[in-house]
């Protein structure tokens, strides 16, 4: 699925998604043309609403009853639209969704999450919306055990994997997770 201007990427790729989605008042009008010529179905909306173009896909796939859902290319030149991403990863959680760009992966926990790690990369966890409570992080350089986070001071960033898994277990609250992938600072 593309969203608005996303189909740019699938155009140079010469791939047609399934799907184009959003107001299309980025989208080259090239893109469109090759879109709906390669019988991509293209879902418009008005440019005057409530939710960006990846809200839009989110809740669409939401309906379809999708699952571990891989968001793209949203980290760019608009640090406004960057951090609505990731805040939409809180809103839309039961779609188990994931950033994922070329070095880096974000995404979220509520209860609990095994991800694969190299050691030396650089990882960050940070409190998205209400306090957490019972952070636990296993598998890092600077492990926590059933930390409150009840502010929103920098704690969590900056840790470094230390296995080639690594665990975050959160009792109550969500934290988001920033995976470098392959990148040690």
């Amino acid at each position: 699925m593309a969203c608005d201007s996303g189909i740019e990427i699938y155009r140079e790729l010469n791939i047609p998604p399934n799907y184009l989605i959003g107001d299309l008042d980025s989208a080259n009008p090239k893109d469109i043309q090759w879109a709906h010529e390669n019988k991509t179905t293209i879902i418009t909306y008005p440019r005057e609403k409530d939710e960006i173009d990846t809200e839009l896909a989110l809740m669409y796939v939401k309906e379809k009853n999708e699952k571990d859902v891989v968001i793209s290319c949203v980290f760019g030149n608009r640090i406004d639209q960057e951090i609505a991403s990731i805040y939409l990863l809180a809103e839309y959680i039961e779609l188990n969704p994931v950033i994922l760009e070329e070095n880096v992966k974000v995404g979220i926990v509520n209860k609990e999450k095994i991800e694969e790690a190299i050691p030396g990369e650089t990882w960050s966890i940070i409190r998205i919306g209400e306090p957490v409570e019972g952070l636990t992080l296993e598998g890092f350089k600077y492990p926590l055990t059933n930390e409150n986070i009840n502010n929103f001071k920098s704690l969590g960033i900056s840790n470094q994997a230390i296995q080639n898994q690594v665990k975050i277990t959160v009792n109550k609250g969500k934290v988001i997770y920033i995976r470098w992938i392959n990148l040690q600072w």
